[in-house]
């Protein structure tokens, strides 16, 4: 039980990893942030890096990302935990768009025991959900 506690935890209000935050940057990411990042992917105080012109990405959190998705291009989505039986739970995600209807990641459509919707914990389904929704803004 308390293995499958972990899994469903999650860091809440946490920013999202320098990798994604630079792919939110080359997406003109406009929306709420309260941290940045350098160039080196330390998160850093704003003002002094305004001060001395510094470059700088910024660092969202994970819902500031999620809720600019809903309002900037209509997705919306969720990262969900599920029981499969009393020892097993599963962590999976699901992307829906107003304009294209439900992605392939999605329940109706997916075996929930396939490896690339299971997450061992919630954080690395909110990831891969975050990759995902930048995934289909970059190939629209």
């Amino acid at each position: 039980m308390e293995n499958n506690f972990q899994k469903v935890k999650s860091y809440f209000g946490g920013v999202v990893p320098f990798e994604i935050a630079k792919e939110l940057q080359s997406m003109e990411y406009d929306g709420i942030y309260q941290h940045v990042y350098d160039e080196l992917g330390f998160i850093q105080n704003e003002k002094e890096m305004n001060e001395y012109n510094l470059p700088k990405i910024s660092a969202p959190s994970i819902d500031e990302v999620f809720g600019w998705f809903r309002y900037k291009y209509k997705i919306y989505s969720a990262v969900l935990p599920f029981r499969e039986n009393e020892n097993d739970l599963i962590i999976f995600y699901y992307v829906y768009c107003e304009d294209d209807g439900i992605y392939p990641v999605l329940l109706n459509d997916c075996d929930l025991n396939a490896s690339d919707l299971n997450f061992e914990t919630y954080d690395e389904a909110e990831f891969a959900c975050l990759n995902k929704l930048i995934e289909i803004i970059k190939n629209k």
